[in-house]
């Protein structure tokens, strides 16, 4: 093995992720979808999960961010009166939810406990703490949650 090659084990991780298309920061994960009418259905979801401290880091870094940019423009006339306090504030809330977001969910997999159809349903979104995932089955529109917690 000469100085340049790649070590076995990490040839075949990215090899994988490149070869399924999956996003080196993305698991798939093991997860289950339930029908309001309380049926659980076994599904594979492509998850990002957050620490506490990726989500302090981001959502601080985002507040931080916009203040900056929003100090930077007190030296514009005709801005200086509407940026200086705008940008901090929508810094703020955009920070505040940021720091919430525990996982970001990408294309989950299963099947349609109603019409028995392949679902493949694409990138589902941001998920906060507190909030449920609902997503459709593309054939028959059945509202499903996506379970958040690991089994």
């Amino acid at each position: 093995m000469n100085e340049h090659s790649v070590p076995q084990g990490n040839a075949s991780l990215s090899s994988r992720h490149v070869a399924s298309g999956i996003p080196r920061h993305m698991t798939v994960e093991a997860s289950q979808l339930r029908t309001r009418d309380g049926r659980f259905v076994e599904a594979q979801a492509e998850v990002v999960r957050y620490g506490t401290a990726a989500r302090i880091l981001r959502g601080g870094g985002t507040v931080f961010g916009f203040t900056a940019v929003g100090l930077m423009t007190i030296v514009v006339p005709g801005v200086h009166l509407v940026l200086p306090w705008l940008l901090p504030l929508i810094g703020l809330g955009l920070g505040a939810y940021i720091g919430r977001v525990t996982m970001k969910v990408g294309e989950v997999r299963g099947t349609c406990p109603d019409c028995a159809a392949e679902m493949v349903i694409g990138k589902s979104g941001a998920v906060a703490r507190d909030e449920a995932l609902w997503l459709r089955c593309p054939a028959c529109t059945l509202p499903m949650e996506l379970m958040k917690d690991r089994p």
